[in-house]
C-alpha cells in the first residue's frame, strides 16, 4: 500500500509551503500517496503558479481522483486566475455538492 493511502483529510494551511512543496506533494500523489484523500487544504501558503501546475498536472493523470474538497486561497496566480475550476484542477467536474471558486474552497 502506498504511503498515506488511507488518509482522507489533509490540513496544510498556512505552513509557509512554497512551489516546490506542492511539487513535491504532487508527485507524491501521482505515485499513490493521498489516493483517498477527500479533503485538502494548502491555503494561506507561499503557492504561485507552478505548484498549481504541478498539482493540476498530477489530478490530470489521476491523483487525487476522490478529492471533493480543496482549499486553495491564492494571491497572484496569474496563469489560472479566479476563473479557474474543479475540472481545471482534477480533471472532472465538480461534485453535486460543491459549491464556490478556487479564491474559497469546494464544499
Amino acid at each position: 500500500m502506498a504511503p498515506l493511502a488511507c488518509l482522507t483529510l489533509l490540513n496544510l494551511r498556512n505552513n509557509k509551503i512554497g512551489d516546490a512543496g506542492v511539487e513535491s506533494l504532487a508527485k507524491a500523489c501521482a505515485g499513490g500517496a493521498l489516493a483517498q484523500l477527500t479533503y485538502l487544504s494548502i491555503g494561506s501558503n507561499q503557492i504561485g503558479n507552478a505548484g498549481v501546475t504541478a498539482l493540476a498536472d498530477a489530478c490530470a493523470r489521476g491523483a487525487l481522483a476522490q478529492l471533493t474538497t480543496l482549499h486553495l486561497e491564492y494571491k497572484g496566480l496569474r496563469q489560472w486566475g479566479n476563473g479557474i475550476t474543479h475540472n481545471d484542477i482534477c480533471g472532472q467536474p465538480k461534485p453535486p455538492s460543491t459549491q464556490g471558486g478556487m479564491s474559497g474552497a469546494w464544499h
